[in-house]
């Protein structure tokens, strides 16, 4: 069966528990190659406040994704899938908007000591207070690729 076989990549990667934040696969070492990161907040997040986090994003991060808690009344929440310099965030309906509400946690996968998780929580809070404090002059969007809402 391959999941007895050590060799097959998938349950290699699986089975392998080391504490470090590279990822093994069999005897080969991707920690040269990729590096991870997280966010979380409990902060509620507008689409003009995440528009900015995700063009702001070092060009050395590669692939996030997650679950972003929202400013809307509904207690919807969003998933946050960012590929190169595009992302894209799906509304999820929350189950019952009476339950807690859902905490933001994404994962960034990039380039190896390029970024660190305080790095990316400044942008990230940074992006968050420029939203909120804008005034009425608004926000310039630099690329109307980098940030696509889908409304299911």
């Amino acid at each position: 069966m391959i999941f007895d076989d050590q060799t097959n990549f998938a349950m290699a990667s699986v089975l392998e528990h080391d504490t470090s934040k590279s990822v093994r696969i069999g005897r080969h070492h991707h920690d040269s190659e990729f590096a991870t990161w997280t966010y979380r907040s409990d902060a509620r997040w507008s689409f003009n406040a995440l528009q900015r986090a995700v063009e702001n994003l070092s060009r050395d991060i590669y692939r996030a994704k997650g679950i972003v808690r929202l400013d809307l009344e509904t207690g919807d929440y969003g998933i946050l899938q960012v590929t190169g310099r595009r992302g894209w965030l799906k509304l999820a309906e929350a189950a019952d908007p009476e339950d807690d509400p859902v905490t933001t946690e994404l994962v960034f996968i990039g380039k190896p000591g390029t970024n660190t998780n305080e790095s990316i929580r400044e942008l990230f809070e940074q992006a968050l207070a420029d939203a909120n404090t804008q005034g009425h002059e608004g926000y310039l969007v630099k690329d109307l690729r980098a940030f696509n809402v889908v409304f299911g």
